[in-house]
């Protein structure tokens, strides 16, 4: 998913209506069972928790500027769509890492 946005604390509160909105649909149609909860942090945790924790971890985010970086990243999400889908065969690319 790729977002322009003027205000980082806008983007993520964007991510946050959309995760927090969908967890709460996808856990009406498919509540975690007592199972789940247990293995997700013990028994205890799960009684302690008044909400079903639906996400394990948090989503990657990165910010880059408009131009050449935005364009960069854009076609990344682009060709990993199309490879997901079956529309355009996998390419291995080298890993990025920021370094600073």
């Amino acid at each position: 998913l790729l977002i322009k946005g003027k205000r980082r604390e806008h983007i993520q509160n964007f991510f946050r209506v959309v995760a927090g909105h969908t967890a709460q649909q996808i856990l009406k149609i498919n509540p975690l069972t007592s199972f789940e909860k247990k293995r997700r942090g013990g028994a205890r945790r799960a009684e302690r928790e008044t909400d079903n924790k639906f996400w394990e971890t948090r989503v990657y985010t990165r910010l880059v500027k408009w131009g050449k970086d935005f364009f960069t990243v854009k076609a990344y999400v682009i060709q990993n769509t199309l490879e997901a889908l079956g529309l355009r065969a996998y390419k291995e690319r080298k890993i990025y890492r920021e370094t600073g």
